[in-house]
Parts: C-alpha cells; sequence; structure tokens
C-alpha cells in the first residue's frame, strides 16, 4: 500500500510518458520552428588606466613647452619627471604642461593666469576628457640635499593628484622651477 501511495501523485506524468512516441516528422516539424539565439553581447571596454609615464627630454623640446621659465614634478621614488610645464614672467598669462598618460602625452592649460609666479607655487591645469592635475606644495622649506644640486632653483616635497572621470591618483614627488628647463 505505501508503494501506491508513493506513485499516486506521479501517475499522471507516468501516464504522458506512455503516450505515442513522437514520430520523426512531427520531431523535424518541431525543430523547424524560430530558434532563439542569445543576444550578441557587447565586449566590455578596457578601462583606460590613470597611468604616468616619464616625460624624457626629447618628448618636451618636441611638444614645444612655450615659456621663459618651467617647473617640473619627479617622482620621490625613482625621481622620473611625469609633468613638465611651462610660464611667462608676465602674470596676466596662463602655463602650459605635458604629461604622459597610459603611453601617450597629453597637453595640459593651467587654470586661471598668474604665469610663473603661480606656477612656481603649485598649480592645477586642465586637459582633455576632464582631466585635471594639481601640484601641491607640501613643505615651505626647500629640500636640502647634499651636496647641494646643481641646479639653481629650490626644490620642494609635492604631490601631484589627477583625476580623470571616477579615477583620481596621488604621486608623492619633489617640485622644483628653474629659468633653464625652459623654452
Amino acid at each position: 500500500m505505501k508503494s501506491a501511495l508513493f506513485v499516486l501523485p506521479f501517475l499522471p506524468l507516468l501516464l504522458a510518458a506512455c503516450g505515442d512516441p513522437i514520430s520523426e516528422e512531427e520531431l523535424a516539424e518541431a525543430s523547424e520552428g524560430p530558434v532563439e539565439t542569445p543576444a550578441a553581447v557587447d565586449p566590455v571596454p578596457e578601462p583606460v588606466l590613470l597611468t604616468p609615464g616619464t616625460i624624457e627630454e626629447s618628448l618636451r623640446r618636441q611638444a614645444n613647452l612655450t615659456g621663459e621659465l618651467a617647473c617640473t614634478f619627479r617622482r620621490a621614488d625613482d625621481d622620473s619627471v611625469i609633468l613638465a610645464a611651462a610660464a611667462n614672467i608676465v602674470s596676466a598669462e596662463s602655463a602650459e604642461a605635458l604629461i604622459v598618460l597610459d603611453g601617450e602625452p597629453v597637453e595640459l592649460e593651467m587654470d586661471g593666469g598668474g604665469g610663473f609666479n603661480t606656477l612656481s607655487r603649485g598649480a592645477s591645469f586642465t586637459g582633455p576628457d576632464e582631466l585635471t592635475a594639481e601640484v601641491s606644495i607640501r613643505s615651505e622649506a626647500p629640500v636640502t640635499e647634499t651636496p647641494a644640486p646643481s641646479i639653481a632653483s629650490p626644490q620642494y616635497e609635492a604631490q601631484l593628484m589627477l583625476e580623470r572621470g571616477e579615477q583620481s591618483l596621488t604621486i608623492d614627488g619633489i617640485y622644483d622651477c628653474d629659468a633653464t628647463t625652459g623654452s
């Protein structure tokens, strides 16, 4: 009796399974109907990274940053130049800058005027694709090196903050401005 009670709920399924077999014709007709294929999925685009590269001297000359005086931001860990900027002494003018991001050189424009005076105290820059770069000097006193560096301008501990869209990156380094590096 227990086995009959167990089979009872499955009786309709058992009876349906014992029905007439499907002919090959019926099977072919059923398979000729519209076949739904999954929609093509667009590949997810690779996110563009916010990776600064080194600005070699040849790239600086090729970019032809115009200005009587120039400033550079160098990484603290390997001393590579990752931002170069130039400005004229005239305070009504702005400044130009260059950075290499994701392997490509990117030109920046200093926000506002102020010429070299503003540039030498740290500055904010704007570039394409909502890119911003801000150099902030972190110490009032210049960095002292032993032996003394061969350049005449003081060097300051600084941070470079890069932002583009949702991405941001802060890099510690040295910021220095000198008349000999301008074009």
